[in-house]
């Protein structure tokens, strides 16, 4: 017994309309039953011989009755949360002015950089002026850059953790919940490179105003530590309450 094939059961009713027949006229222009010619129009399949038969009575060639192939959809490809054009510009322009800042700033740096303090401010600790700027811009550039570069890669993966993580990553709040996350990653980005601009001016500051024994400035260090500490909660806090309401 022949395997059935794939036939297109509205080619066939077509055809048969076409010449104004009903099913049980094809089925005896055909020499088949009618509940053969019924179960071909509704599922689609008939034995070769089945498919030699209709053909020759419809008058068309057997090939005109094949199925039509299946018309297969790329799948998307996934593509990466989008940061959008405002939050990447302020995130390349505060990576370019730190890079400004340091080689402007760095200029007044001598060839041997006191770079390490103790507790008190006193230097304890010397590097190249070269490898002092290196330094610098690994801590004011690389960092933040591997920061909102890592956002990037959780959120595709939806390794960020925010409260009600599934209900803000459902569409179609995701692009807003992954804007939101990308600009509120790039003003922390933004605060962390201003805290090293800071403590790079004050090792700057240190290394200018008495060469011999260069003392970094413990109280403002503090100050800005305070600042970024608080700085720091703000951030995390408004972050944490963003997401524990259920509206888009």
């Amino acid at each position: 017994m022949d395997n059935p094939m794939a036939v297109s059961g509205e080619k066939i009713r077509a055809l048969r309309e076409a010449r104004a027949w009903s099913q049980a006229h094809l089925a005896e222009a055909a020499a088949l039953s009618l509940r053969t010619v019924q179960r071909v129009e509704a599922e689609g399949t008939a034995s070769a011989e089945t498919r030699l038969a209709i053909a020759a009575a419809l008058g068309v060639s057997v090939d005109e009755l094949n199925a039509p192939a299946p018309v297969v959809e790329p799948e998307p490809r996934p593509t990466g949360p989008d940061p959008g054009p405002f939050n990447t510009l302020l995130m390349l322009s505060n990576l370019g002015i730190a890079m400004v800042y340091l080689l402007w700033m760095g200029r007044d740096l001598p060839p041997e950089v006191a770079s390490h303090f103790g507790i008190a401010g006193d230097a304890n600790g010397t590097m190249s002026r070269d490898g002092f700027v290196a330094s610098m811009a690994a801590t004011m550039v690389g960092l933040p850059l591997a920061v909102w570069t890592a956002v990037g890669w959780a959120m595709k993966r939806r390794r960020v953790n925010i409260p009600n993580a599934d209900y803000w990553f459902a569409e179609p709040r995701r692009a807003a919940t992954e804007r939101y996350l990308y600009r509120h990653f790039t003003w922390l980005c933004i605060g962390m490179t201003a805290f090293m601009a800071w403590i790079f001016w004050l090792v700057v500051s240190a290394n200018a105003g008495a060469p011999a024994h260069p003392v970094l400035d413990a109280r403002l260090t503090t100050v800005g530590m305070g600042v970024l500490l608080a700085a720091v909660t703000v951030w995390a806090v408004t972050l944490s309450f963003r997401f524990r309401r259920f509206d888009a």
